[in-house]
């Protein structure tokens, strides 16, 4: 499935940064909302093992994130090939780290705390941040957090990237969909864990008495 989204004007997808590289793709793993921290503004660490969604590579119909609304993913062969013949520079991909839990896209729902709190709340653990709005149908591109706040998260490099001072890694590539795409990722990522569970159980030993 392909879902529209909106960038935020923070980390990643901060405009210096879109001017530079073009575009941001994301293809992790992803997990649902976190039960108990549904609105993502509690503090997420690695090792804390919700292990809601689904986080590994045999997951079915795994989708993808792309920064902007409608935007594909370059396809190999010609069309790619003529781009570096041309010396125009392709696109980079924010993934975070390979291991554990920080290499896997995280959604929360809309509202409670700030846009760049949220982000900042799962940048030790996220590539990623899908922000559900709670609106069915409306998309909009996530503010940054008002200048001279005393918020960790605003702690940016000038570069745009959304690491800060204290050498902290970048803030989570974050977008916003609409509630009711929201709503369907969450119902798919629920029917795969039904799906992976089932089968699971299919293979389990069975004990003849």
């Amino acid at each position: 499935a392909v879902y529209p989204c909106a960038p935020a004007m923070f980390g990643p997808t901060k405009i210096q940064q879109l001017v530079e590289v073009g575009e941001v793709v994301l293809e992790l793993p992803l997990r649902k909302p976190t039960s108990g921290n549904e609105y993502g503004c509690v503090p997420e660490h690695a090792g804390d093992g919700h292990g809601n969604g689904i986080d590994n590579d045999s997951a079915p119909n795994r989708p993808s994130l792309l920064n902007e609304p409608g935007e594909a993913k370059e396809p190999s062969g010609s069309a790619a090939d003529s781009k570096a013949d041309q010396g125009i520079k392709e696109p980079e991909s924010r993934v975070g780290t390979q291991d554990g839990d920080h290499a896997v896209i995280h959604m929360v729902r809309r509202g409670m705390c700030p846009f760049q709190e949220k982000a900042a709340n799962f940048q030790q653990v996220a590539g990623g941040l899908i922000v559900v709005n709670s609106d069915a149908d409306d998309l909009f591109v996530m503010s940054e957090a008002v200048s001279g706040s005393t918020n960790a998260n605003d702690n940016e490099d000038s570069d745009g990237d959304g690491a800060n001072s204290a050498g902290a890694p970048p803030l989570p590539t974050s977008v916003l969909v609409t509630g009711s795409d929201g709503e369907d990722i969450i119902r798919r990522l629920n029917a795969a864990a039904e799906l992976m569970q089932s089968n699971a159980n299919e293979n389990d030993p069975v004990s003849l008495v």
